[in-house]
């Protein structure tokens, strides 16, 4: 009995350190996201809100890959992480209103969901069935980097099982999934955060009507913005 409990301590240990981890401070932590998303990789990674899950929004392997992973039904969407705000029409249909907003609020814990751009839904086949997509910007120092130097926009979900709480914190995610991914990358935060406001802009030019899908506390900053762009 000994010797088995022994045997499998060290099957774990190795097989964790085939699962590369990389601490969000190690400098070279953005370069093994790089180069596993170059791949097909799917990484956990910390956000600005919750942990979540990412790969090549161009990939349609890993998208899948992410869907099996989470054990997500297909009719549900993932949002995207678009590399600035000046690239989000290249991907959502949107207006002057709309840059107001995101200029305002973005980089930060919001997911706007818009109209999607059709050039970018046909060159992109696990789109079909997608009339519109959540946009997010997150205000997170290394995804920020990432997405500059990688330049385009990456499939993000929340990284967590259909069902199953997510979480902010690297300890509390569950081990079925960080034994999924290609690589993990976590910091040292130890306390629960919201996740993102997820706000339909859709009709957005009608009059600045809109739809609280998810609301957490960054709602209220959406509100006041939305107030001061119709009182100027």
């Amino acid at each position: 009995m000994t010797f088995i409990l022994k045997y499998t301590f060290k099957v774990d240990i190795f097989f964790l350190n085939v699962l590369a981890k990389f601490n969000i401070k190690n400098e070279n932590a953005i370069y093994q996201v790089i180069e596993s998303l170059k791949n097909g990789g799917v990484i956990l990674c910390p956000t600005d809100t919750v942990y979540g899950l990412i790969c090549d929004a161009g990939n349609t392997s890993a998208i899948d890959k992410i869907y099996k992973i989470k054990a997500r039904d297909y009719a549900k969407k993932f949002a995207i992480f678009t590399p600035c705000v000046n690239e989000i029409h290249n991907f959502c249909k949107i207006s002057e209103v709309h840059l107001q907003i995101f200029k305002s609020l973005l980089p930060g814990g919001f997911t706007f969901v818009c109209q999607i751009n059709k050039n970018f839904k046909n060159k992109n086949e696990w789109l079909t069935d997608y009339e519109n997509i959540g946009i997010r910007l997150p205000n997170n120092e290394f995804l920020l980097k990432l997405l500059k130097i990688f330049n385009k926009p990456l499939v993000a979900t929340s990284a967590n099982t259909s069902n199953t709480n997510d979480s902010s914190v690297f300890e509390n995610i569950q081990n079925e999934i960080k034994n999924s991914v290609d690589l993990c990358i976590f910091d040292d935060f130890k306390e629960e955060k919201d996740a993102s406001s997820v706000i339909d802009l859709q009709n957005f030019d009608n009059n600045y009507q809109y739809t609280i899908l998810r609301n957490t506390k960054y709602v209220n900053d959406f509100i006041n913005t939305v107030n001061k762009i119709k009182n100027a």
